[in-house]
């Protein structure tokens, strides 16, 4: 409801706003409701949001997009990464175990070079039983590998 304490001031007010004058001893239960959701933005400023807030909202929006983005990429990389350089330990080991296990027969450094060279022919070499491998080292050294 709509409370005036003046006679005069409230004369003066419909002067101003005409529609207003049906509005006086007339209950308003939502008031507060209409005050909070229309009138803090409009009499005192606060709460508002203008247009260079929500264009500063827009780019915000579109940093946090990108960032999200590079780091999503950044981490696909670095996950890329750690496979390959897993996958050259292995292979190093694999290098290491090969001259390990020919070391123990004489004379075949040219067999250890050559199987430390060619990872596909080194995983074949460790794939076979000691008489496979016997066989494969014969062949190398052949020359007909």
């Amino acid at each position: 409801m709509i409370n005036v304490q003046e006679e005069d001031v409230w004369k003066d007010y419909i002067k101003a706003h005409p529609k207003a004058k049906s509005m006086r001893y007339k209950p308003w239960p939502l008031f507060s409701d209409w005050v909070e959701i229309f009138g803090k933005d409009r009499a005192t400023g606060e709460g508002a949001v203008g247009f260079t807030d929500a264009r500063n909202v827009e780019v915000e929006d579109k940093i946090i997009g990108l960032l999200s983005s590079v780091c999503q990429e950044m981490n696909n990389r670095l996950s890329e990464l750690s496979t390959r350089v897993g996958q050259q330990v292995d292979e190093k080991a694999q290098r290491i175990a090969v001259y390990n296990a020919l070391k123990k027969i004489p004379n075949l450094t040219t067999v250890a070079r050559y199987l430390s060279k060619n990872v596909d022919e080194m995983e074949l070499f460790f794939s076979l039983d000691d008489d496979g491998r016997s066989s494969m080292v014969y062949q190398i050294l052949s020359g007909s590998s």
